[in-house]
């Protein structure tokens, strides 16, 4: 009933609000346009059109119009005569300060300066209106005249889309001063391309266009399309170039329609002109090749000394770089032909190396060459600082306590003269937590740490790898971390060690091989209190076992995020635990291994896959949805690591539960009730232990599926906002008598499935996001079958307390995914 209240309220608000869109403002013969809506649009991409409008309806919020009443109330107190005078006034205070100033021109600069500054913000605000204003919407005042440029615009995009017999009209509807705006489109039928020829009087040239026609973009029987007709213009400019036409440029390709043979068909012809003086464009090969490694840089009386490596010239006042792993980025070299691929991907892997400041690659075509038409290139770079040091500051606030971080960061490029790259990072924090000992106790977790690690910009390996292979900027990585925890319950350490092959494919794709990956995880001390608590047959006892972690893994990614935000991102990964000491089981009669001296050892695999895609719904809002299934099992042993489970729960999954408190299944966690003056445990009349719902303590699983939706929406300015749900559990594959319902039945997984809603602020800085998540429970598997519907136990109290268990908020930088 409540939840039902705050329903009504909450609509009876809305519709109060909806009906209150403020038109009184506006003149005798002005109308507001309230709404634009296109019909008939069934082929072509009706978001394209819309961007066509040369008038657009202010924004509403569930049929509200929010921006134009923030505008209105700013207008309230926007004075323009005003800061005319303001600034008349402060025209003549600095005027007499000049005058005052004497021949000081240094005091009258500085003066002057400050003045035009000021005098610009205030203009600004002057012709602009003041803050809430500008954070507003003027009226969007409805124009005929607009309308008309918005149908001749719709208009000339369709014939761009090859719908020359289309036609574009409107209707309009007026109330209460409102202007309801319909456009309707009739499309027809397309034109489409029954011909197409590609003509060039260069033989040459029409050989090589022939030769790749299974390439063509453009194909007989498509519809006529002016973006697919340039793409293909573009297409050819490259395909040219590539193949040494060195001037050859975009503009010698025109493209000759005619639409005069029939109805609804066009015949097309590309034609590849010859060069400006109607003569066969050259291909040029590359006579020299010289690499600058110190560009920008002059020494008046000393010469660049030079070495001479795989035929290229390196030129340098001094050589800090191994001329052969400079070679290795090189794809341009003498006797070949011009390519523009070529130049393009040896600036691309020159950048890779994050070696230089810029780098650029430069022709010149040789006068008068007996040996047919050549170029000189010259690859000019200039390095960057040797040292780049970063820091971040920040805090958190958990368990009721205030959290302050440091992390500091030093790279070090070409540390051993083969452009490698030296990382040193250090970082330490409190962070605040729950006492496992008093579950009402805040208490602070000192979490500090390092690693070092030592990049190398190829495979290194010890046998020959192809040269080809460079183009996938391959490199190997060396790491070292050390993690420290230390709690009042505990001190817990790892030591953890990583060897990766790391190469990219494609802008798009990358893999990382790590054959080599340990962790030593030790735990030096233990409060007897918390060890007399720990079951050491859980999971949760496990970790605290000094362990021996060896695996190999696998990650691929895959990121296509295009610049306006939208795409798609999506990892794997795998891992194999305990390979050696399944391979030493063999040799011992297959007997298992469990232990080496007082660490334990563990056989596991692991597969994770995390998907998320980005939809553009408008310039300022998106749907994003996530899916993240992962599974680990132990392979010939007992339990995994602890790191290696899977948890549910907090900012970056289901954000209703806190962290890694989710699941698993169906289990309900239970812990002794306590007095909360003397921490004693409360008994029955009959000496039976009461207990409560334990919402503290960390549940992993084996078993992890999650999934989220996100509609993310600009509210104003840097302030975006966000509706979300999220979906998921964790389970045990793995029986685990100590946590009952625990485990993954198909026939129940479905409804164990917990259920999150929320809303969330994201402040958007451009240097990071600051982001604020408040959700509330749904569906909580942890109560019995029937009553886990739990939305209709939400009060706004929860929204005030911090110590409720029904409702989170998340503070975080950067989106949840």
């Amino acid at each position: 009933m409540k939840l039902a209240s705050y329903i009504c309220f909450i609509l009876g608000i809305w519709g109060l609000a909806a009906s209150c869109v403020p038109t009184r403002h506006l003149e005798k013969q002005q109308n507001l346009l309230y709404s634009i809506k296109l019909h008939g649009v069934e082929v072509n991409d009706p978001a394209k059109i819309s961007t066509l409008y040369k008038q657009k309806a202010n924004r509403k919020i569930l049929g509200t119009t929010p921006y134009l009443s923030l505008y209105y109330f700013g207008r309230k107190f926007y004075n323009p005569a005003k800061i005319q005078r303001w600034m008349e006034e402060y025209r003549i205070q600095t005027n007499a300060k000049i005058a005052a100033a004497g021949t000081d021109s240094l005091k009258i600069s500085d003066i002057l300066a400050k003045r035009e500054q000021r005098l610009a913000v205030m203009t600004r605000k002057k012709e602009e209106g003041n803050w809430l204003m500008t954070v507003g919407e003027p009226p969007a005042i409805y124009d005929t005249l607009k309308t008309q440029s918005t149908l001749r615009q719709i208009k000339t995009y369709l014939n761009t889309k090859g719908f020359f017999h289309s036609s574009v009209s409107y209707t309009e509807e007026i109330k209460n001063k409102k202007v309801y705006l319909n456009i309707l489109v009739k499309e027809d039928k397309p034109t489409k391309i029954i011909q197409l020829q590609y003509n060039s009087p260069d033989p040459v040239i029409a050989r090589i266009v022939d030769s790749t026609q299974s390439n063509a973009l453009l194909r007989i029987g498509q519809n006529y399309d002016e973006e697919i007709i340039d793409q293909e213009r573009n297409r050819l400019e490259i395909l040219l170039r590539n193949m040494g036409f060195f001037e050859f440029r975009k503009p010698f390709i025109t493209a000759k329609v005619d639409t005069n043979y029939a109805s609804y068909a066009a015949h097309f012809t590309y034609i590849i002109a010859n060069n400006k003086n109607n003569q066969p464009h050259k291909q040029y090969r590359i006579r020299q090749v010289n690499f600058v490694a110190d560009a920008g840089l002059n020494r008046f009386g000393f010469k660049r000394d030079t070495i001479w490596y795989n035929n290229v010239k390196y030129l340098a006042y001094q050589h800090k770089i191994n001329p052969k792993v400079l070679d290795s980025k090189l794809t341009v070299y003498p006797q070949q032909r011009y390519s523009l691929e070529s130049t393009q991907q040896t600036q691309q892997q020159l950048n890779n190396l994050d070696m230089f400041r810029f780098n650029s690659v430069n022709y010149a075509i040789i006068a008068d060459s007996t040996h047919g038409p050549q170029l000189d290139a010259t690859v000019n770079v200039s390095p960057t600082k040797k040292y780049q040091e970063t820091s971040e500051a920040g805090g958190s606030y958990t368990a009721l306590l205030p959290g302050p971080f440091a992390n500091v960061r030093l790279k070090v490029r070409n540390i051993l003269g083969g452009a490698e790259i030296l990382d040193i990072g250090l970082r330490g924090g409190l962070q605040g937590q729950y006492s496992s000992l008093d579950f009402n106790e805040s208490i602070y977790m000192k979490d500090l740490g390092g690693n070092v690690g030592l990049t190398f910009p190829q495979f290194l390996v010890p046998f020959r790898v192809k040269k080809q292979f460079s183009r996938f900027n391959p490199r190997s990585r060396l790491n070292i971390s050390y993690t420290y925890v230390d709690r009042r319950e505990y001190i817990r350490t790892n030591l953890e060690t990583t060897f990766d092959y790391i190469w990219q494919p494609s802008s798009t794709l990358q893999y990382v091989f790590t054959p080599l990956d340990i962790s030593l995880v030790k735990t030096p001390r233990l409060s007897p209190d918390f060890d007399s608590l720990l079951n050491k047959n859980t999971t949760y006892g496990q970790s605290f076992t000094n362990a021996l972690v060896p695996s190999i893994n696998f990650t691929r990614f895959y990121n296509n995020f295009r610049n306006d935000n939208s795409g798609q991102f999506w990892r794997l990964f795998t891992e194999l635990g305990g390979l050696t000491t399944l391979a030493a089981e063999q040799f011992n009669g297959d007997a298992s291994i469990d232990h080496v001296g007082d660490l334990r050892l563990y056989k596991f695999f692991r597969v994770n896959s995390d998907f998320r895609k980005y939809y553009k719904m408008s310039s300022k809002a998106f749907l994003v949805y996530r899916v993240n299934v992962g599974v680990a099992q132990p392979v010939r042993s007992v339990g995994l690591p602890y790191d290696k489970y899977f948890f549910g729960g907090g900012g970056s999954s289901i954000r209703a539960w806190r962290p890694r408190r989710l699941g698993p299944g169906a289990y309900q966690a239970q812990r002794p009730q306590r007095n909360t003056t003397t921490n004693e445990i409360l008994r029955d009349a009959a000496g039976n232990i009461l207990y409560e719902k334990d919402y503290d303590t960390e549940q992993p699983g084996e078993l992890l599926i999650e999934t989220s939706l996100e509609h993310r929406f600009n509210i104003v300015g840097y302030l975006n906002g966000a509706l979300f749900i999220d979906a998921g559990n964790t389970w045990m594959i793995s029986e685990d008598i100590n946590r009952p319902d625990s485990q993954f039945e198909w026939r129940d997984f479905l409804s164990e499935f917990a259920v999150g809603i929320g809303t969330g602020l994201r402040f958007d800085f451009n240097f990071l996001i600051a982001r604020f998540d408040f959700s509330t429970k749904v569906f909580d598997p942890s109560y019995p079958k029937g009553s886990r519907y739990v939305l209709n136990q939400f009060t706004l109290a929860d929204i005030f307390n911090r110590n409720n268990n029904h409702t989170t908020f998340n503070l975080g930088i950067g989106y949840p995914f």
